[in-house]
């Protein structure tokens, strides 16, 4: 039997350790010995995931919040010796890496230690990295990696051209998405949800769905929202994630006199009927790979607003599907809410949904297994 190693950064809630846990979830599922194996865990839920799932989901503890750096340097140290430790006793025959940091240590480490298949993926940006950083990773993956994914086409341009990462070592396979089927009909839900919130039905309710950091860009959101509520005052915005920059972003809604609008609901896992319960969906991130909730958005038919991040354009058709404004620019944001808050006819317009277009987890991991195959004929 087959044996893969799914490797991430950290064990926390994002789309990227739900992609990986979709793929073991799959392989599993069809045969294959799978281990789920992350750097840390940022969150209280390794126990958690472990009495959900069925394969083996391994914490290497090799991060340390301890601000004296020989000590985070030692850790880290300790962790990749558990994972040179797993890759030769498990006799891995094909890992996948999810983050930079993941591929950057689990590439190398799997073509030293002879793992046939190498997949590294890559789900967009975090943060501004280094040249330095992007040139060691384009090296990586071009001596060591196998493939490299990329969730989405447009991240191909940025792989070529500021990571000098060989064409031939590039395969683009896009996230798929799974619906939860819904107890009530949407009415009765939007209804519920609605009334756990206190919200009134003459409110306006945006939702934005996301971690509460850097890459998401709430602060330009917040700033837009202060501008709205000058001409709307009953609009509400359903933030909706949880994040390193929660209190910051909670403070700046006080400071911001806005906090009577603004409601933070932390992590959800009731994604679909916090949508259903909404008016707009408004996303004002400044880097994304190929956000599922941006597509969760068009199912429901929500009228969505989102910033000009690289890639958008595959989701998003400015004034057809969406309305698309300039990223960090909240008087923009402000102003592309304004004219949907005023034209009645726009909201409908945009609220048309394309659910025919999307791909399901299963023809996502298909892919996957499709290229494995490739990869071990060759």
């Amino acid at each position: 039997m087959k044996k893969i190693l799914f490797f991430g950064t950290q064990i926390a809630t994002g789309g990227a350790q739900k992609l990986l846990l979709q793929q073991c979830n799959y392989f599993y599922k069809n045969g294959y010995d799978v281990l789920a194996v992350f750097l840390y865990s940022k969150e209280d839920l390794l126990n958690k995931w472990r009495k959900l799932y069925p394969f083996r989901i391994i914490s290497l503890n090799s991060w340390s919040t301890d601000r004296v750096s020989f000590s985070k340097v030692i850790k880290l140290i300790k962790g990749i010796f558990r994972l040179i430790y797993l890759l030769i006793t498990e006799k891995i025959s094909i890992i996948e890496t999810f983050t930079y940091e993941s591929n950057l240590i689990g590439i190398p480490f799997a073509w030293l230690f002879r793992v046939p298949i190498r997949i590294a993926t890559f789900h967009g940006l975090s943060k501004n990295p280094s040249r330095i950083f992007l040139i060691l990773h384009g090296l990586i993956i071009n001596l060591f990696a196998s493939k490299l994914v990329l969730v989405s086409k447009h991240l191909e341009k940025f792989a070529i051209r500021d990571e000098k990462i060989k064409p031939n070592k590039l395969i683009t396979i896009t996230n798929g998405i799974d619906l939860p089927k819904l107890n009530k009909d949407p009415m009765a839900t939007r209804k519920q949800i609605r009334d756990e919130l206190k919200l009134k039905p003459i409110d306006n309710v945006f939702i934005s769905v996301g971690r509460l950091c850097y890459e998401k860009d709430h602060k330009s959101l917040l700033l837009a929202i202060a501008k709205i509520v000058v001409v709307y005052p009953n609009i509400k915005v359903l933030i909706v994630g949880d994040g390193e920059e929660n209190e910051k972003l909670v403070g700046l809604s006080k400071k911001l006199k806005i906090e009577t609008n603004v409601i933070f609901l932390g992590f959800r896992s009731n994604i679909m009927e916090l949508l259903i319960a909404s008016d707009f969906f408004i996303m004002t991130s400044v880097s994304e790979g190929y956000p599922l909730v941006l597509i969760e958005a068009k199912i429901v038919g929500l009228p969505i607003i989102t910033t000009d991040f690289d890639g958008v354009e595959n989701i998003i058709e400015d004034g057809v599907n969406g309305l698309i404004a300039e990223m960090k620019n909240p008087d923009h944001i402000a102003e592309k809410a304004i004219e949907l808050l005023n034209c009645k006819d726009l909201q409908k317009r945009l609220s048309k949904s394309n659910s025919a277009q999307i791909k399901s987890t299963e023809q996502m991991c298909a892919e996957y297994l499709d290229l494995f195959e490739q990869l071990e004929c060759n």
